[in-house]
């Protein structure tokens, strides 16, 4: 959307009231009760037609402050806060919720060889396959880059490892196929389950440590308690 025309929507509005307001007086007082029901009808019709396009703006405007661009999919801005009423509403209900965070393996290498035309093609059906992998009720964002992001309400470690371990293996048998390119991808996945109130920052922390362990070894699904565990023993 015009970044000009936003800056000049309050008050292009505001002229719009004025010169709705000063028509709506003449009309009543100036012109003939007659002529003046078919100004009103008309004026009826247009207004009708600016609502509509008032709430075209508005809906653009909410899709393109929380949705991605290229891939369709949810942003970081919604991320945050979602996150935060999803922690809370789970914490508050006694149920576990999980966030995976998800990079694809050597996309750099993807960019490089093929063009990024067809790097952004590949996220797009990334975006494709973490949707039908997952829940209407779970949150996929696209966090940055390469990088995707997933909240999965009322989800505890069995379930996750689950849902995290069919996106891996969906993707890992998907073929990229765009003209006459074709190759496959494959993405590493970091997962960390709460069943207790916690700063979303440190969620993230902790799933990113999970992500950081799956990529050194590459196309796996590590989840933080594995972490842990380890660094215990």
């Amino acid at each position: 959307m015009n970044k000009t025309y936003l800056n000049y929507a309050p008050l292009t509005l505001m002229v719009l009231g004025m010169g709705v307001g000063i028509a709506g007086y003449i009309i009543d007082f100036y012109i003939p009760y007659s002529v003046a029901k078919l100004l009103w009808f008309l004026a009826t019709i247009l207004f009708a037609a600016l609502g509509l396009r008032s709430g075209e703006i508005v809906r653009n405007l909410y899709y393109n402050l929380y949705n991605d661009v290229l891939t369709g999919l949810r942003n970081r801005r919604f991320f945050y806060l979602n996150l935060s009423y999803e922690m809370k509403n789970n914490v508050n209900s006694k149920k576990p919720i999980t966030l995976l965070m998800i990079d694809i393996d050597n996309f750099k290498s993807i960019n490089d060889t093929y063009g990024h035309i067809v790097g952004d093609k590949v996220l797009k059906d990334m975006a494709y396959i973490f949707k039908d992998n997952t829940r209407a009720s779970d949150t996929v964002v696209r966090w940055g880059g390469e990088e995707f992001s997933i909240i999965l309400s009322n989800t505890d470690t069995i379930m996750a490892a689950k849902i995290a371990e069919r996106i891996r293996k969906s993707i890992e048998s998907y073929r990229f196929s765009y003209g006459c390119t074709s190759f496959k991808a494959t993405v590493s996945i970091g997962t960390v389950t709460i069943n207790k109130a916690m700063h979303p920052e440190n969620l993230i922390d902790f799933a990113d440590k999970a992500l950081y362990k799956a990529k050194e070894k590459k196309n796996l699904v590590i989840r933080y308690e594995e972490l842990i565990y380890e660094v215990e023993t």
